[in-house]
């Protein structure tokens, strides 16, 4: 237990994470060399399980895409299909993965294999400890988030651009908004624009400018998706950008947000946004 008593710089350790790219991160504290913190990614859009099942196959129970997660130990199934997994930490729930879907440093699982009871059940602790505080911490700039969205008006999930048809020229938009206000919208009004390879604005109809209209009611707390079929009546757009968003509600009051940026949760707080709701 000696690697859990010392004191760990939660600030260093927190900005590691968050700044090292998808490959493992080693050492982060000092203790026997074999007690290792190891991040992964998994890399595909598959599932884990919570549990491993009697014929060495994971379940259904959580399906990941690329998403970061810490490697808390292994699971080897040697039945007649033997299989092998890690154990994972994502969102402070422990999961298993086969080893195939993901990926870490080549020398992980066997590191792992070598330890000790005792040093197993440190670096267990000590991976439940660190995903923890990256989900505190991931969690608490997330309700930062939703404050600003609250006090702007909405909060923006995603959007994208989408081929209306391979026989004609157009092209739609669609966007998805999140009601993080704790009132009832009636309307939003949402200004984009758009651009082609080269970073010329497209112009329809004498304006660079078009209008993406929703209709309520759209409840405080629920996701709204919001479209616009042929919004541009050709297929050169390459990327759209939300210029300014008007929200209405249905007690009259009207909100502009011309900033957008400000209300864009990013993608990596989305699957925390979902499993909180």
């Amino acid at each position: 237990m000696k690697n859990l008593r010392l004191i760990i710089n939660w600030t260093a350790i927190l900005t590691l994470f968050y700044f090292t790219p998808t490959h493992a991160i080693d050492t982060v504290y000092h203790g026997n060399p074999n007690n290792l913190l190891r991040s992964a990614i998994v890399n595909c859009d598959c599932y884990v399980s919570e549990t491993v099942n009697e014929n060495c196959m994971v379940n259904y129970d959580k399906k990941l895409n690329h998403s970061f997660v810490l490697i808390s130990g292994i699971e080897k199934c040697l039945g007649n299909n033997p299989h092998y997994f890690y154990e994972i930490q994502y969102n402070k729930k422990p999961y298993y993965v086969e080893i195939a879907h993901l990926t870490t440093k080549d020398s992980t699982f066997e590191k792992i294999d070598q330890m000790s009871d005792s040093e197993k059940q440190d670096f267990k602790k000590m991976s439940i400890m660190v995903s923890e505080a990256l989900y505190n911490k991931d969690a608490t700039e997330l309700k930062k988030m939703l404050n600003k969205g609250a006090k702007a008006g909405l909060s923006i999930i995603d959007w994208e651009v989408t081929d209306e048809s391979e026989y004609t020229q157009g092209t739609g938009f669609s966007i998805r908004v999140l009601n993080s206000s704790s009132k009832v919208i009636k309307y939003v009004w949402i200004n984009v624009s758009a651009t082609n390879r080269v970073g010329d604005k497209i112009v329809t109809k004498g304006s660079s400018i078009i209008t993406v209209k929703g209709m309520g009611p759209m409840n405080p707390g629920s996701v709204y998706t919001l479209s616009k079929e042929y919004a541009w009546f050709t297929d050169l757009v390459e990327r759209a950008n939300i210029v300014s968003i008007k929200v209405q509600y249905m007690d009259g009051s009207i909100k502009n947000i011309a900033k957008p940026k400000d209300v864009i949760i990013p993608k990596n707080y989305m699957e925390l946004l979902f499993d909180s709701n």
